[in-house]
């Protein structure tokens, strides 16, 4: 008898739901996802931080990813159907989430795997992913793995010239979106949408109960990559 028949081993899941309206080629599809994702605590992390690192994370699900309207960057359709281009706004309130490839489920659960990891910083490793949509007929996906082999880098996603160094699911912001800045833009102002989440942390914000979504306003929208 050796150790792992005496000492089992546990595994800790975070799980929630969301509902967004995917598009895909040229079909909107309503859905409601739920995750389910193995994560462990960091060695030597205080459970303030845990808690700091749930808060965000649950805001930033809760606030800004739920009821997004979640699209491929060259989605043309899409672009056309909920960005004025001329304007560089949206044509609606929801949050517009812009991904690399097509959102369905495999490429969503990297993207969330991601996120999730920027947002509670050194304090949490997410592991496997499982992703069960109401599009699925009961199917569920699970990806294993590090989400950075299967996503973009920032060279790759938006080009050389950026605001960030990092793309947005890589980062402990609000952001859904990247966009390609204007040739005038000065890149030390950070566009709004991408606002920090640490003011959650402070006692007298977390009992404000004020709602924040991005604002998106950016100077050039293409699909937030360099074609």
């Amino acid at each position: 008898m050796d150790d792992n028949d005496i000492f089992p081993e546990f595994f800790t899941h975070f799980e929630f739901s969301l509902k967004i309206t995917r598009i895909i080629n040229n079909l909107v599809l309503p859905s409601t996802l739920k995750f389910k994702m193995e994560f462990i605590a960091m060695d030597e992390i205080e459970e303030e931080d845990i808690d700091h690192a749930f808060t965000k994370m649950r805001y930033w699900i809760d606030n800004i990813a739920n009821k997004s309207v979640v699209f491929c960057h060259d989605n043309e359709v899409a672009v056309q159907m909920f960005i004025d281009t001329e304007k560089s706004i949206p044509r609606i309130g929801n949050t517009l989430m812009i991904t690399a490839d097509e959102p369905d489920d495999q490429h969503l659960a990297a993207i969330f795997q991601a996120k999730l990891q920027a947002l509670s910083g050194d304090v949490l490793a997410f592991g496997p992913v499982e992703v069960r949509s109401d599009n699925q007929l009961g199917v569920s996906f699970t990806f294993v793995g590090d989400s950075s082999s299967v996503l973009p880098s920032m060279p790759e996603w938006v080009g050389e010239r950026t605001y960030f160094d990092s793309p947005w699911w890589d980062r402990d912001d609000a952001s859904t979106i990247d966009t390609i800045p204007a040739e005038d833009a000065d890149l030390s102002i950070k566009p709004q949408w991408a606002f920090s989440l640490d003011f959650l942390i402070q006692k007298e914000k977390q009992q404000s109960g004020v709602i924040i979504r991005p604002q998106f306003n950016p100077t050039i929208i293409d699909g937030g990559k360099v074609k």
